[in-house]
């Protein structure tokens, strides 16, 4: 039986299970196209495609199924990692934290259903890039200029740190954040 979603869509209870049996289908018949073991197996074109990529690499591609994590004290977007993330995660771990979070933001239906929704996350969208781009620029700096640069991307830091503050103080029931100065 199906699950309905906050979004009303319905979803499949039982996906581990498809999955499962997309992945026999895989093992089974090598050659079937991917359409057709989608088809059969209940499983989106997608998800065939990564589990036959999976079984070629011989390694599960454990983000592609994540366990959902939840923001402390929010119901509203889980698959969100709380702040006390492990230390140890790597920069690709990260990123990847980052990127699942982004996916949660987008399909929430009062970000992207509303103008300052869909402006918050262009705007995230774009600090992303700006990210990537920083360090490729940042390869390229002479040694002489680093401590300068240290001090303008420290202020940029403690600028979002104070930010992700303000937003663990937000308290749900009494409307949205504002800025703490």
């Amino acid at each position: 039986m199906p699950r309905v979603g906050r979004d009303g869509r319905a979803r499949p209870a039982d996906m581990p299970e498809r999955r499962e049996k997309a992945r026999s289908l895989l093992t089974e018949r090598p050659r079937a196209t991917l359409r057709e073991v989608a088809q059969e197996a209940g499983v989106s074109v997608s998800t065939a495609h990564r589990l036959r990529r999976e079984l070629r690499s011989g390694t599960p591609d454990t983000d592609a199924y994540p366990a959902p994590l939840v923001v402390a004290g929010s119901a509203r977007c889980p698959g969100l990692v709380s702040r006390q993330a492990p230390a140890d995660l790597t920069a690709r771990g990260t990123a990847r934290v980052r990127v699942r979070a982004m996916d949660v933001l987008s399909n929430d239906p009062s970000l992207r259903f509303t103008d300052s929704g869909r402006a918050l996350l262009r705007w995230l969208n774009g600090q992303a890039h700006g990210l990537a781009a920083g360090e490729q620029l940042l390869a390229a700096v002479p040694p002489h200029c680093a401590g300068a640069l240290t001090e303008v991307v420290s202020h940029y830091a403690r600028e979002w740190e104070r930010l992700a503050t303000g937003l663990q103080q937000t308290d749900p029931v009494k409307g949205p954040w504002r800025a703490v100065r």
